[in-house]
């Protein structure tokens, strides 16, 4: 759901017009597709036996940035 962003209370009208800007929109996007990549690799018993701790590091950062993108339009 889009919402008009010059309607939008104090803090929240440049949040907004920052997460709408293309390149953020372009980040959240390569985000997108690296969690992809993330999902496919954390199948992988061997790669999570090595690389586990840093996949679930990106995959909790990626998670926070969507928590907070997502909560614009609240």
């Amino acid at each position: 759901m889009k919402i008009a962003v010059d309607t939008l209370p104090g803090w929240r009208r440049p949040l907004a017009r920052h997460i709408e800007s293309p390149l953020t929109q372009g980040v959240l996007i390569a985000l997108i597709l690296a969690n992809a990549v993330i999902l496919g690799l954390e199948t992988s018993q061997e790669i999570m036996a090595r690389w586990g701790a840093l996949l679930t590091a990106a995959d909790r950062t990626k998670l926070a940035v969507f928590v907070v993108e997502s909560s614009h339009d609240c």
